[in-house]
């Protein structure tokens, strides 16, 4: 049997696109898209992700989902349990919580103390101190070694050379620039339930300075977005239709409801929130990290 992946491949390229053109349209990592055209699911990040990738992507090039589908439901029985990557990743729905919440107890290691009293591990954690002990005894006696003398002469002639031309003084030199460190990666993280949160699932957003939400519509549905909390004023409501894009930008807290989640793809901040199976309204917290929301307004 052929891969029907390979489809959207072939109407990718008689499309002209690119997968980085792909990527823009969609707001899908052109490496999810490569591994989806080569059929490597060991490279994409979760059943339900790759599924809703899937569709769109058939979507966006005007070709059907379902035998590709069909196809992937096939060929990945072991992806179907959820697999997060450290990249972007889509984050748990409620029906993956409650199945995590069961398989969590039979994974759990034993104790740090357990493992730490296994004979291997004492011998190997000994013979590491003493390699280090004989290390540093061999740094010190070769460290504080005596130089040869130097001949008076030579030395007042070393200290009585003129500095070359232009060069600056000890005091006036400017010291080394300090290396730059690259900025820490935005992430996403589901600190209330809806279970528990009478405004509904609540996410904090780490290292970025403002909240983006974005909604693609793949049928009609209504929404309704809130700047700087549940209970403030509505920044914009209404229907979206299918196909249609919105975007709503806040400093620090944005809250949606919608009206049919699993008619919507729903990112924020780049990450894929999951509304797979969510048929009734639904409504979304996401705010900024506390720590980070007080460095943004002492900057500004």
């Amino acid at each position: 049997m052929s891969n029907p992946m390979e489809e959207l491949r072939r109407a990718r390229e008689a499309a002209g696109l690119s997968l980085e053109d792909v990527e823009r349209k969609i707001h899908v990592q052109s490496r999810y898209l490569k591994a989806i055209e080569e059929g490597d699911f060991s490279a994409l990040p979760g059943y339900s992700y790759t599924r809703a990738i899937i569709r769109s992507y058939a979507q966006c090039l005007g070709v059907s989902s379902a035998p590709i589908l069909h196809y992937y439901e096939e060929q990945s029985q072991s992806y179907t349990t959820e697999v997060l990557t450290p990249a972007r990743r889509p984050l748990p729905s409620r029906r993956d919580r409650y199945a995590a919440r069961k398989s969590r107890s039979k994974d759990r290691k034993p104790p740090f103390w357990t493992r730490l009293s296994s004979k291997k591990l004492w011998i190997g954690s000994l013979s590491l101190i003493f390699l280090l002990i004989v290390t540093s005894t061999l740094y010190f006696f070769v460290s504080s070694g005596d130089e040869p003398a130097q001949e008076d002469g030579m030395a007042s002639v070393e200290a009585s050379q003129p500095s070359e031309e232009g060069a600056s003084s000890g005091e006036d030199a400017s010291p080394p620039a300090a290396p730059s460190k690259d900025e820490a990666a935005v992430t996403v993280r589901l600190v209330k339930t809806s279970e528990s949160n009478e405004h509904g699932d609540e996410y904090a957003i780490d290292n970025a300075e403002k909240v983006v939400v974005t909604i693609k519509a793949s049928a009609e549905s209504w929404f309704r977005a809130r700047g700087g909390g549940p209970t403030k004023a509505v920044m914009k409501d209404g229907y979206i239709q299918a196909g249609k894009t919105e975007t709503f930008t806040h400093s620090n807290w944005i809250s949606l409801h919608l009206g049919k989640p699993d008619k919507i793809e729903l990112y924020v901040n780049g990450y894929l929130i999951d509304t797979e199976g969510q048929k009734d309204p639904q409504t979304y917290q996401f705010r900024l990290n506390q720590k980070d929301e007080g460095k943004t307004k002492k900057n500004s």
